[in-house]
């Protein structure tokens, strides 16, 4: 985890916007891959742990099973979606990712583990990589961190611990109602949100957020806030 992006990320508790204060027990150049975030409000702590965020069950005030190895899977791990080859250029494109430096966007659940291809594709730019229990590696190496992957695990869908206007960008999958609300409060105006494959749904509901539609096919939606 990059040690300035806790600056765009918030309690998923409390949600007060003061954002969350970095512990570092161990670091490589700025990368934190050791060490837990706290709140200053409500005082919850989470982990960091091969670079890895982890909210939710994994809050460190929460925890009383024993702590897993690196490489080792959670409980109930299981095959994440399998996406085309072509997946993470479409949404480098999509996202627009390489129109300027120092952009923070997310990829939400099912494309987390897409991270390390496209941070490959684009310059400056952080991304967080939302991984579900078995999807994505268990652990990514100090060097693949180092190219922009910040990955967090245990995060609830309906409460991002995101800052509100915190992201550049967000990239979601067949998501529901409570995703695209959470994607949009999380963009900053001019944000933009791709969408992979909308279905009817998302669609209608995109139509009453506050973005504005710059494109769309069957198989994707972009749009910007407002």
């Amino acid at each position: 985890m990059l040690l300035e992006l806790a600056e765009a990320l918030d309690c998923p508790r409390c949600r007060d916007g003061y954002g969350l204060v970095t512990f570092v027990t161990r670091a490589d150049r700025r990368r934190v891959l050791a060490g837990h975030l706290g709140c200053p409000m409500c005082e919850v702590e989470f982990r960091v742990e091969g670079g890895t965020i982890r909210f939710g069950h994994d809050a460190v005030e929460e925890t009383t099973a024993p702590a897993r190895d690196a490489g080792e899977a959670p409980p109930g791990a299981g095959p994440g979606p399998t996406w085309d080859p072509q997946t993470p250029v479409r949404v480098a494109a999509l996202l627009g990712l390489g129109e300027g430096p120092g952009r923070v966007v997310l990829l939400g659940p099912g494309l987390g583990p897409l991270a390390i291809e496209v941070a490959g594709l684009a310059g400056r730019v952080e991304i967080l990589a939302w991984l579900e229990d078995g999807a994505g590696p268990a652990a990514w190496g100090p060097a693949d961190l180092a190219r922009g992957v910040n990955p967090v695990r245990g995060a609830d869908p309906a409460r991002w611990p995101v800052r509100a206007a915190g992201l550049d960008g967000v990239a979601l999958a067949r998501p529901d109602e409570d995703l695209l609300e959470e994607a949009i409060r999380a963009l900053r105006p001019d944000g933009r949100l791709v969408v992979l494959e909308p279905g009817p749904g998302a669609r209608e509901a995109l139509a009453g957020l506050g973005v504005e539609e710059l494109a769309s096919d069957p198989s994707a939606w972009v749009g910007r806030r407002r």
